[in-house]
């Protein structure tokens, strides 16, 4: 089964899968809009891989980097081999491509050889969270080991020079070609992120070969990006991106160090490098296959167990992120006072709710709620749900704990937010009860001043007890002691009432334990 194209010149190829790409402008108008229009420089985009299983040996990579023509030579080589698995169907091949970013040229070159369906370039192209109709969710059902796309976080640094002239709103990045978006919301974050997506294809021949072979498409890392809503007249806001992997401020994700025991020799340890990740999904896959142990067998998704082992240190990343954000809001609020203190915990209910504060909260629940769909639906298009050969017990039992983790997580972002609620009512009933109590003070002042107009009501019929005239005293005399009379039982009455409340606390106090 010839699938190189061998018959065809590379110009014909390109020019018939370009016009196969037209056919879903209707489809993915946005990415047909892009490739058309890229630039040189936006055409050769992006870096290429190819990852050849063999069984007893480790995996053989071959790195084209950015070069469309070593690929096509690779192709070219391939077709030569009278006995090449793209060729022949009983040769047993098991090959992964790995392609970083949708460059015009790779995406022509990959597309045409492997005979892969646009959608597959034009899905991966799309954000993350986009709503619109693809072919994830049509009529036709993919197994897994066909066909997925899942999410991936990315995390980021603001350099240092943006930090100071800091504009919040949603950036679009500036050397990659794929539809993605980073949302700046608060200048003192300790990082940024970005969603971005892994898209996996792959064909079985069904005698235990993949393909045609097995495509991965991985984003590249931002490193630049642009405010996308800005005037006419305004010059073009741009942000530089770090992505330090040392240090007390690097991106909080595991090294690949190894755990295998060191040399016999002393000598031979200074060569033992403590390698980091490096924020590239391309270049630590293509680490990772040569040092992880893993073995391919007839479901390609077994292939994938570098894949798997990085997205999966990026989602902890990517929490612990979160719950960086969860300390630093519980530093910066009432709840983080000390209990002895007099101003302390116990008197945060006195202090004004904010509102904004419980939004954050919200925000946070919702990006964990994010995290668990997003890690369930990795383990679920990974096969790490299923009690098959595709992942070990061991790195099954690593995915569960994450889910743990982001649950417990959750649990104290919601007792946290039924405590911050609980603060809401308390303050409502306090305003109630301020309210109530200057409604009393307004009926008591009312009451003591009843005497006067009742009294300047009975001598209302004026001759010698009219104001100013010789019986005017006498209204003062009754008046005056009335008024009195009934501002002293008010007040005995609420002293009383008072001291009946002080004394039932005090009896619930030691019923409770509390001095």
């Amino acid at each position: 089964m010839d699938i190189t194209g061998s018959g065809f010149t590379h110009d014909v190829e390109k020019k018939a899968y370009w016009s196969l790409i037209e056919g879903i402008n209707d489809l993915y108008p946005g990415f047909v809009k892009n490739l058309a229009f890229q630039d040189d420089d936006q055409r050769n985009r992006g870096r290429v891989a190819v990852i050849e299983f063999h069984e007893g040996q480790e995996p053989h990579i071959t790195d084209f980097g950015a070069s469309g023509e070593a690929l096509n030579g690779y192709f070219r080589s391939l077709a030569s081999r009278p006995n090449s698995c793209l060729q022949s169907s009983s040769t047993q091949c098991r090959r992964m491509f790995v392609l970083e970013d949708l460059g015009r040229n790779k995406v022509q070159i990959l597309g045409a050889r492997l005979r892969i369906p646009p959608a597959l370039f034009a899905a991966h192209w799309l954000d993350p969270n986009e709503s619109l109709l693809s072919i994830d969710h049509n009529f036709l059902s993919h197994k897994y080991s066909k066909y997925f796309r899942c999410k991936v976080p990315q995390l980021h640094r603001l350099a240092q020079e943006d930090r100071q002239n800091y504009r919040m709103g949603l950036y679009e990045p500036l050397n990659m070609n794929v539809q993605r978006y980073l949302q700046l919301l608060d200048r003192d974050r300790t990082f940024e992120s970005s969603q971005h997506q892994v898209s996996f294809w792959s064909t079985s021949f069904g005698n235990g070969s993949w393909t045609g072979p097995a495509v991965l498409l991985v984003d590249p890392v931002i490193t630049e990006a642009y405010l996308t809503k800005h005037y006419a007249n305004d010059d073009l806001h741009v942000i530089l991106l770090d992505h330090p992997v040392r240090g007390e401020n690097r991106i909080p994700l595991p090294s690949l160090t190894s755990m295998d025991p060191l040399p016999p020799e002393p000598s031979q340890w200074n060569s033992i490098t403590q390698k980091t990740s490096n924020m590239s999904l391309y270049e630590d896959i293509l680490s990772a296959s040569t040092t992880l142990d893993h073995i391919a067998t007839a479901d390609p998704r077994t292939g994938l167990a570098p894949c798997r082992h990085i997205i999966l240190a990026m989602w902890r990343g990517y929490l612990r992120f979160r719950e960086l954000e969860y300390i630093r809001f519980s530093d910066n609020s009432n709840f983080s006072q000390p209990l002895d203190n007099a101003h302390g915990w116990f008197h945060t209910w006195d202090t004004r709710w904010r509102a904004e504060a419980f939004h954050s909260l919200l925000y946070q629940q919702l990006a964990l709620g994010s995290i668990a769909n997003g890690t369930r639906h990795a383990m679920r298009v990974f096969g790490v749900e299923a009690a098959d050969t595709v992942v070990g017990e061991r790195e099954r039992e690593d995915w569960q704990a994450f889910q743990l983790s982001v649950a417990s997580l959750k649990e104290q972002l919601a007792n946290l937010i039924s405590g911050y609620s609980q603060e809401a009512s308390i303050q409502e009933s306090k305003t109630s009860n301020y309210q109530a109590r200057s409604v009393g003070r307004l009926t008591s002042l009312a009451t003591i001043l009843v005497p006067f107009s009742v009294t300047a009501a009975l001598f209302s019929m004026g001759g010698d007890f009219q104001a100013g005239q010789r019986l005017f005293w006498v209204f003062w005399i009754i008046a005056i002691p009335i008024a009195a009379a009934l501002y002293l039982g008010i007040s005995f009455y609420e002293r009383n009432a008072s001291d009946r409340d002080q004394g039932g606390s005090r009896v619930a106090n030691r019923t409770h334990g509390i001095v």
